[in-house]
C-alpha cells in the first residue's frame, strides 16, 4: 500500500540519495543510465518496488513521482533513500555505498509478490498509477496538453526548417 510511503518536504531530502529506475533497467544501455550489470539488472522496475524493497531494507524513503530522469524525461519518477543520519551515522550496517544498495535492490526485487505474478515488470504503470493516485490525487494526472504555437512563432519555424538557397 502506497500509503506506507512518506510525502516529505523538498528540503527534508534534499540531501538524500537519489535512485531512479533507470539505474536497475537492464533493458538500457550504460549511457542511458544504466549503473548496474545487465546479468544483474532488472527489467521495467518501478518506483514503488524500488522504495518497498528500500523499506524492507529498513531504510529512510521518499517517493517523487513527478521528477524526471534527466537522461530520459520521459522516464518519470525517482526514490530518495536517507543513507546517514544527521550525525554522519550509517542508517545500514551491511549496505555502506550507493552501488551495494543498487545490487541489493536488484537481488530483492525478484522476489516481491508483484514480480512473482509478472516476472517482466510490464504493464506496471498503471498499477503505479493507481496506487500513486491513492496518495495523491494530483500525482497521476494526465500531462497537460502542449500550448498552441503563435503565427510568429510557426513562421519564425517555417524559416529555421527552410533549407538555404532554396525556395
Amino acid at each position: 500500500n502506497m500509503n506506507k510511503f512518506e510525502r516529505m518536504e523538498e528540503n527534508q531530502v534534499k540531501h538524500w540519495q537519489v535512485i531512479y529506475p533507470a539505474y536497475i533497467n537492464k533493458k538500457i544501455s550504460i549511457s542511458a543510465g544504466r549503473r548496474v550489470g545487465k546479468s544483474v539488472g532488472i527489467s521495467n522496475p518501478t518506483i514503488l518496488e524500488i522504495a518497498q524493497v528500500c523499506k524492507f531494507l529498513e531504510l529512510e524513503v521518499c517517493i517523487e513521482p513527478h521528477k524526471g530522469y534527466p537522461k530520459d524525461p520521459f522516464c518519470r519518477g525517482r526514490v530518495r533513500v536517507l543513507f546517514k543520519d544527521d550525525d554522519g551515522q550509517m542508517k545500514s550496517n551491511t549496505i555502506l555505498t550507493k552501488h551495494a544498495l543498487l545490487l541489493r535492490i536488484c537481488e530483492l526485487i525478484p522476489k516481491l509478490k508483484t514480480r512473482a505474478e509478472n516476472p517482466e515488470g510490464v504493464n506496471q504503470v498503471d498499477e503505479e498509477e493507481k496506487a500513486l493516485k491513492s496518495i495523491d490525487p494530483s500525482a497521476a494526472a494526465a500531462a497537460p496538453e502542449p500550448a498552441q504555437t503563435s503565427k510568429a512563432a510557426q513562421k519564425a519555424n517555417k524559416k529555421k526548417n527552410k533549407k538555404k538557397g532554396k525556395k
